[in-house]
């Protein structure tokens, strides 16, 4: 809330339960008189049912998050990133992402840990399925490698890792 984010991206619902909370901190800042909206993206439908007085303040796209990357013309001023957990498509979405990040945006990614949620990152290279590689942590490494000194994160090593991830 104190960052005051107008456009507010999530990529991943399912249940729904990060948008519950992103969708709260907007309904927050507009009773504060801030515009705060946020933009959901799956590729999947979601079970999330919207309260009634969160709708205007959520807008969800049916569509795989890379194809709606390609599209976009302005940047976000949170980003919460949660879907497709490959180290390609993680690393994918963050170079779609890069022209429109400013020191400002703040970046939260999810599930860099290992399930046990020891503060170990997820190194593990797996062949195939949703964390093929080395999940969404090989991406943000290979982001980070390709972008030295640009960025910076840090892992709070709870519930699969929640990374905090801001340009420098």
């Amino acid at each position: 809330l104190s960052t005051k984010p107008k456009n507010i991206l999530e990529l991943g619902c399912r249940d729904g339960r990060s948008t519950y909370s992103l969708l709260v901190g907007c309904h927050l800042l507009n009773l504060y008189g801030i515009k705060s909206n946020l933009t959901t993206v799956d590729i999947e439908d979601t079970t999330f049912e919207c309260p009634t007085h969160l709708k205007p303040n959520w807008n969800f796209i049916k569509n795989d998050a890379i194809n709606f990357l390609k599209t976009q013309s302005h940047g976000y001023d949170l980003i919460m990133i949660d879907d497709w957990h490959s180290s390609e498509h993680v690393y994918n979405e963050l170079n779609l992402l890069k022209p429109f990040i400013t020191n400002k945006t703040i970046i939260l990614l999810h599930d860099l840990m290992h399930s046990n949620s020891t503060p170990e990152y997820n190194v593990t290279n797996f062949e195939g399925g949703e964390f093929k590689g080395t999940g969404p942590y090989g991406g943000v490494q290979l982001f980070i490698k390709e972008n030295v000194g640009e960025y910076e994160y840090s892992t709070i090593p709870v519930n699969h890792g929640l990374t905090i991830m801001r340009k420098i």
